[in-house]
């Protein structure tokens, strides 16, 4: 969080906002941190199309006594993004916090299965977007000495195939805080990402073309198997990363990507035989 000499008034920004999802989580953690400081939070939400749940969760919001704008449109595009900024600014009297968490992705190898358009789309969501929100908002975020902060993966730190753009764009995106953090630490802006693992979302555990609901739940129960803690991750453990690298207790961090993912980015040696693998149980 930025300074509070914002006239008693906590303002932030966050992309990709959809009900039920990492960006709903993150803006109910953030109203909740600032009123608990006693300030009037002013958030502005984006997503892609407006939908009735969207609409439910901005009301919630607001009855917890935030002040929530919401706009929807398409963060590929160049304008998008700026005008998401200006107007959150513009909305909000300043700005302390800018989390860049929308995303994209479509299935398929790089080489023979991802197209152009999907390639553009992907980078654009992630990269570009993210790049064009902290390039207007720098200026307000300035002011405010306030915080930058993006959702990464840990697709983006170790390659994940069959993802299309996916973890390229990733990988992108974490340079691009770090490099934030370089040209932004001087006049007091912290930039930062958190990388999440496998998270249970809406989306996640909704059936598909071909797939049962029990195909589903099992496909989950799998992922959980293989995860150090055994289990996976909920939109509230992201938000909960996101709350703290937003907050004074994380005055002299910046430039790092959190990993959230219950451990498993760190198993990569245990799919190598060895002559004996210790556990405990």
């Amino acid at each position: 969080m930025g300074d509070d000499s914002s006239n008693g008034a906590y303002r932030a920004l966050i992309t990709g906002a959809s009900p039920g999802g990492i960006g709903a989580a993150v803006t109910a953690r953030l109203v909740e941190g600032a009123l608990d400081r006693g300030l009037e939070p002013r958030i502005t939400i984006t997503a892609t199309k407006l939908v009735d749940e969207l609409d439910a969760f901005a009301d919630s919001q607001r009855d917890r006594g935030a002040r929530i704008l919401v706009l929807t449109g398409d963060l590929q595009t160049t304008t998008f993004p700026v005008e998401v900024a200006e107007k959150a600014i513009e909305f909000a009297g300043g700005l302390d916090t800018l989390v860049s968490n929308a995303g994209n992705t479509y299935l398929g190898r790089l080489v023979d299965q991802t197209t152009i358009e999907e390639w553009d789309s992907v980078m654009n969501v992630h990269a570009r977007a993210a790049w064009l929100l902290a390039s207007t908002a720098y200026p307000a975020l300035r002011a405010s000495r306030g915080s930058f902060i993006a959702t990464t993966s840990t697709s983006g730190i170790s390659p994940h195939p069959g993802l299309g753009a996916y973890s390229p764009a990733k990988a992108a995106l974490i340079r691009l805080v770090e490099t934030l953090a370089l040209e932004w630490g001087p006049v007091g802006i912290r930039a930062n990402a958190v990388a999440p693992g496998p998270i249970v979302t809406p989306i996640s555990r909704k059936s598909r073309p071909g797939v049962s609901d029990a195909e589903v739940r099992e496909m989950l129960a799998t992922r959980a198997r293989v995860m150090p803690l055994r289990a996976l991750g909920e939109p509230e453990d992201i938000a909960e990363a996101v709350a703290f690298l937003d907050s004074p207790a994380a005055r002299f961090i910046t430039g790092q990507n959190l990993a959230v993912d219950g451990g498993l980015s760190l198993t990569a040696n245990l799919r190598v035989p060895m002559r004996h693998q210790l556990t405990v149980e």
